[in-house]
């Protein structure tokens, strides 16, 4: 009955609040976002998310371990191709271990994974399970991992091939022991420590307890309802004194006392009936959450307020998902595991009213970004936004349209109310209560824009692009701008903002691009403040989005570079960014604290500045922004002290107090980590990263070649990670901090050798409180060429060299004089070879007796010998073998037939006279023998020259090349020979015997030998001769030709 009063009020108050058109301010608790495989996750199926002592965030998945530092996931598996190695890839379960290791479970394994050092520690749980696993073999599967304080790992086995399930226990020595057989068929049965005993959701609703030590059954608790498997429990979760219990048909209850009784929880009087549960997690505050298949309920104990949250998350996976775990971190962020990713829940401080967010039908693209902002006498507040404006009633919190026919569809940039009228910056004039519209000159709504204020005089002033007006409300007149210089003009730059000074006669002007002018009604000169010289003090850039002016006599100026203040006194200025602790550069509104304080809207986030102690606070969308982005000229700060911002999703409004004092005070107690060394090996030109034991305790070690290395950190506060900034310096190297940035990976290069300390520390994302510095020992090897000991044994080489030289040198005066001995005998010795290479040179030119001749007188005689046999080749058709051969071809078997010439009249003793063209002489001088002999060598090497050609020309033939056939001339008789002419000595012979001989080789054949009668006289008789001519000389002789041969040829 009660769940059904609470049901009707609900709807009552839908009902009242859609048909009255009241819009009620929004506010979201949490903030969702999912890490899914786009995020870098190894797969979306996710188990078990925990995080270790050192802060990271783990993630066992179907497909590998992934490590989380809230900027990108780090992959472990077990496969070749994955850089980080993991004892397996489809991990059922995890667990965080007493020593920070990961106990990772998977078929037939438990595995032991220290993370620092990168060790793994393998336990089989199946005798055989160390081979590779085949189908007809049985297999264990553990899960609900969960290690006792005494070291032991408790776990529940399935036998996949059986499927019988038992509770088992690993002890510290790496025995198991079955400590029972359980009843069911899901091996999910929970395993925690409380009051000294083991706790099991054994089966169905029954709750076991055991003695850590034996493992013994001390005692069994049944919870109420049926002893069925729906009725099974689930989770169990342990507070200080408390031991929570959630069955899977979503009962939650409690037990404080072994020897009690279980408690029904009041979660249950609220909860909806059936589902699927598997997973509950107990805040700090005793709040609730509870997770199952489609559920994931949030229960505030001290409002008994229960809230369904997996609406928002369906709408983001569009899907339905199975929550599987629910998981809180350190730094208070939640973690869901699902069949979909990663889901992570931060818990928003609702520290803001909101309003016209989550969109409305009267904005454009539906959500509500503001543009100006107004209070009137009963302190409401009018809201612009492009085409419409809203009335807000802050006493019932109600907002409705101002034109409720939508007859207004201007676009009102800027907002100022005065006396029951509206002004909008673009030149309208608005009555309140008849809602009349007025336009106030003639060229408005020609641009989108325009600034509008109200000055002490009760002067309405419009910037409107490169025009300033002045709108008198008593005499109800508009005039263009004009004093002493002048009137405004488009030199002076496009209007961005209109403040009034402290000074009623003061009037600040801001532009797009030309900097500040001061506007002075009393003297009717302006003042240029900008970035260059002649200006009263710098102003950079000269982009002006906001002002104010304080009591103290400082001008704050937002610009796209950051904050700037200005000490009107003496136009000193200071400013400030993000490396001052600014969220954001873009600032687009300032408004006042009292004295005390500035608040400060950016393009990211609200910051709000303690002036004196110069410390910016950030609040963010988790702090309960609607959106983090806010809009220049769109900030209120009314009678009350309400402030109010408006930015792409509607107005956030805060009455400044405590709660924001706290927030500058509260710390998250989150380490600082080192995520990632990379550096490059000069030894192996190769790049190194890694990812585990970056810590203090390690010193870091880098060879003089390594030439350059990364370093990337994060602190594990994962509420914001991009919000959160880092300051770094390498001690021993940099003078001083690095400004505090996003920047999360810092890399050096060329660092000369010495030791370091790489240190860090943060802002955590929403807090000006650092986290703990954190130093890393750096050292970087000494090039052995550098080292003391090197240049120690350098400088006694070199008085070594010294002396060595002067020992040399002596030494080599000694050996020069004998060098110089040694190369007179072998210069000697080179002039003989020389000498008798010019001899020999010299005999293959000349006979003996000419060379020697020559040598000794320089000249040499004709010589008459009596008995001599001359012999002339030439090759048959040259010319037309000539024609059908290249060049160098022709050469070459020229070259060769020669040779071969050559190397024949060697052997039988014969002296080559010379070549001409195709042509081949030599001689039998018949000196040291008869003429006899001498023509039986001449023809003996005529034969066998003749046979040489034949069985060239037979290999020629066979390939179809052209071949040389010779005719062959001999004669006998008489010459004269001699060397003729000063240069280029030739030996040469003359007589009738020369020419008869030629005359013997062109009256021949080809193939044969040719003789004269005296010659064939003078053979003996192995050879026979045949008679095939005469000729006659030149005296009229006749002479007889033979073709002669070997007789056994």
């Amino acid at each position: 009955m009660h769940r059904l009063m609470r049901l009707l009020l609900r709807g009552l108050i839908l009902w009242f609040t859609a048909t009255s058109g009241m819009l009620v301010a929004q506010s979201a608790q949490y903030q969702f976002k999912v890490y899914n495989l786009e995020d870098g996750l190894s797969h979306r199926d996710v188990f078990k998310i925990a995080q270790d002592n050192s802060g990271f965030i783990w993630v066992a998945t179907m497909d590998g371990l992934n490590r989380f530092d809230g900027y990108e996931f780090e992959r472990y598996s077990s496969r070749a191709d994955v850089k980080r190695s993991a004892p397996l890839d489809a991990i059922s379960d995890m667990s965080i271990g007493r020593n920070n290791e990961l106990w990772l479970a998977g078929q037939n394994h438990v595995s032991a994974f220290y993370t620092e050092f990168h060790q793994i520690q393998t336990h089989h749980l199946h005798r055989g399970s160390e081979q590779k696993h085949t189908s007809n073999q049985e297999s264990l599967t553990p899960h609900n991992l969960f290690q006792d304080t005494q070291g032991a790992l408790w776990m529940v086995t399935l036998n996949d091939k059986t499927g019988a399930i038992s509770l088992q226990r690993l002890d510290e020595k790496g025995k198991l022991t079955k400590v029972a057989d359980l009843q069911g068929k899901s091996p999910r049965r929970p395993i925690i420590q409380f009051n000294g005993f083991i706790f099991v959701g054994a089966q169905n609703n029954e709750l076991w307890l055991l003695s850590p030590h034996t493992g013994k059954l001390e005692k069994k608790i049944l919870l109420p309802g049926p002893a069925v498997e729906s009725n099974r429990v689930v989770h169990l979760h342990a507070t200080e004194g408390r031991l929570w219990i959630l069955t899977s048909a979503g009962k939650v209850y409690t037990l404080s006392d072994p020897e009690g009784e279980v408690v029904l929880h009041p979660i249950n009087q609220y909860l909806p009936e059936g589902g699927l549960y598997n997973s509950m997690l107990i805040d700090p505050l005793g709040n609730i959450w509870l997770a199952g298949q489609g559920k994931l309920w949030h229960y505030v104990t001290q409002s008994n307020l229960l809230e369904n949250y997996d609406e928002r998350v369906r709408f983001l996976l569009k899907s339905m998902p199975n929550y599987r775990q629910v998981f809180r971190d350190q730094s208070g962020v939640i973690w869901v595991a699902s069949d979909y990713g990663v889901i992570k829940i931060v818990e928003s401080e609702k520290l803001f009213t909101q309003y016209l967010t989550g969109g409305n039908e009267n904005c454009r693209d539906i959500q509500c970004s503001i543009r100006g902002m107004a209070e009137d006498e009963q302190g409401r507040v009018y809201l612009s936004y492009y085409n419409s404006i809203h009335v807000l009633d802050p006493n019932s919190n109600s907002l409705r349209l101002l034109f409720p026919d939508h007859s207004f569809s201007n676009l009102p940039f800027g907002l100022v109310y005065h006396q029951g009228f509206l002004y909008t910056g673009n030149g309208w004039r608005i009555n309140t209560k008849n809602l009349s519209q007025q336009k106030l000159f003639p060229d408005a709504d020609r641009e989108i824009g325009g600034v509008v204020t109200l000055d002490a005089k009760g002067i309405i002033w419009f910037g409107y692009g490169h025009r300033l007006y002045q709108y008198d409300t008593k005499k109800q007149t508009i005039q263009s701008f004009r004093n002493k210089q002048g009137a405004w003009s488009e030199r002076l730059g496009e209007i961005s903002f209109l403040h009034p000074g402290r000074n009623p006669d003061i009037m600040w002007v801001g532009t797009m691009d030309q900097g500040l002018y001061q506007l002075n009604a009393k003297t009717g000169k302006r003042k240029h403040f900008y970035t260059g010289k002649g200006s009263p003090v710098e102003v950079y850039p000269q982009r002006i989005n906001c002002m104010y002016e304080d009591r103290r006599g400082n001008l704050w100026l937002g610009t796209d570079k950051g904050l700037q203040k200005i000490n009107l006194k003496n136009f000193q200025n200071t400013s400030y960014g993000q490396s001052s602790g600014l969220s954001n550069n873009i600032v687009t509104a300032l408004l006042p604290e009292g004295d005390s304080c500035l608040w400060v809207s950016t393009y990211l986030g609200l910051n709000r500045l303690s002036i004196k102690r110069e410390r910016f606070v950030h609040f963010m969308e988790q702090d309960g922004l609607s959106n983090n982005e806010f809009n220049r000229i769109s900030a209120l700060r009314t009678r009350n002290g309400r402030l109010y911002f408006g930015g792409l999703d509607g107005v956030n409004a805060f009455f400044p107090g405590p709660q924001f004092w706290k927030k500058e005070t509260k710390a998250y107690e989150a380490p600082l980590l080192f995520t990632k060394f990379t550096h490059y090996s000069g030894d192996r030109d190769t790049i190194f990263t890694r990812t585990a034991g970056i810590n203090k305790q390690r010193s870091v070690f880098l060879r003089h070649k390594d030439r350059y290395f990364t370093l990337s950190f994060a602190v594990a506060n994962y509420r914001e990670p991009n919000q959160n900034r880092f300051a770094y310096m390498l001690d021993g190297y940099e003078g001083k901090w690095s400004p505090f940035d996003n920047v999360h990976t810092v890399m050096y290069s060329n660092i000369p050798a010495g030791t370091y300390t790489f240190r860090v520390k943060a802002i955590t994302a929403g807090s000006l409180d650092k986290t703990n510095e954190m130093g890393i020992e750096m050292i970087i090897e000494q090039a052995f060429y550098k080292s003391w000991s090197f240049i120690i044994f350098c400088g006694f080489l070199f008085l070594g060299g010294v002396y060595g030289f002067l020992r040399y040198r002596i030494y080599t005066i000694r050996k020069r004089e004998k060098a110089l001995e040694r190369l007179v005998r072998m210069r000697t010795n080179e002039l003989e070879v020389e000498k008798q290479k010019s001899d020999q040179l010299l005999l293959n030119i000349l006979p003996a007796e000419t060379a020697e001749e020559l040598k000794t007188t320089g000249k040499a005689s004709a010589r008459r010998y009596e008995n001599v046999t001359v012999m002339f080749t030439d090759f048959k058709g040259f010319s037309s073998i000539a024609e059908q051969m290249e060049p160098e071809e022709l050469v070459r078997e020229i070259d060769y037939c020669f040779g071969a010439f050559d190397a024949i009249i060697d052997r039988h003793g014969l002296e080559k006279i010379k070549t001409i063209g195709d042509a081949y002489m030599c001689m039998e001088e018949g000196i040291d023998g008869t003429p006899s002999e001498s023509a039986t060598k001449v023809v003996l090497a005529a034969l066998e020259i003749q046979q040489f050609l034949q069985e060239t020309a037979e290999k020629r033939k066979i390939s179809g090349q052209p071949a040389f056939e010779a005719r062959i001339g001999i004669h006998s008789g008489p010459v004269v020979a001699g060397v003729v002419g000063t240069k280029k000595f030739a030996y040469d012979i003359w007589g009738d015997t020369v020419n008869i001989a030629s005359r013997m080789e062109s009256e021949g054949a080809a193939g044969k030998v040719n003789v004269s009668d005296t010659t064939y006289q003078l053979l003996n008789g192995e050879f026979t001769g045949q008679k095939h001519g005469e000729f006659t000389d030149r005296d009229k002789d006749i002479i007889d030709m033979y073709f002669v041969e070997l007789k056994n040829s």
